[in-house]
């Protein structure tokens, strides 16, 4: 089960759902809903909430491992398990950072030596995932 984005804008119809925007409206992507000079798309990307003027913590978008899919667990009751594929070559990340969108405290887990993570104990829902690609060692 991969992302659904109903209209092709690039954010998935959870995250605009969670944000207030129109998941059959492509034109919200381009649009600035907190007017800081990033785009609600770019907001996506970056991680960061498109209603906070505030929430933007850089001028680049962090490195994305791609086909990010959750799948549920067939033998557990409620839980699923994340998995992205690895940087394309050229990067050289050491892990990964894995964030659940809405949260606060930081990243929900800091993942150094796979491609997934099993997440359980969740309510029924829609849950919106992010996973970056980070240097550093798990004591940063």
């Amino acid at each position: 089960m991969g992302w659904v984005d109903t209209n092709g804008d690039g954010m998935p119809d959870a995250w605009e759902q969670l944000y207030g925007f129109d998941r059959e409206d492509a034109s919200d992507a381009a649009e600035d809903a907190d007017e800081d000079g990033y785009s609600n798309l770019q907001e996506y990307e970056g991680g960061t909430n498109p209603q906070d003027e505030n929430d933007y913590s850089g001028n680049s978008v962090p490195d994305l491992p791609e086909n990010l899919d959750a799948s549920p667990n067939p033998s557990t009751d409620g839980s699923f398990e994340l998995a992205w594929d690895a940087l394309s070559a050229g990067t050289t990340p050491t892990g990964y950072l894995v964030y659940l969108e809405g949260s606060s405290g930081g990243a929900l887990a800091k993942i150094f030596s796979a491609l997934s993570l099993s997440i359980s104990g969740l309510d029924n829902g829609s849950y919106v995932y992010k996973v970056y690609a980070c240097t550093g060692t798990e004591n940063d």
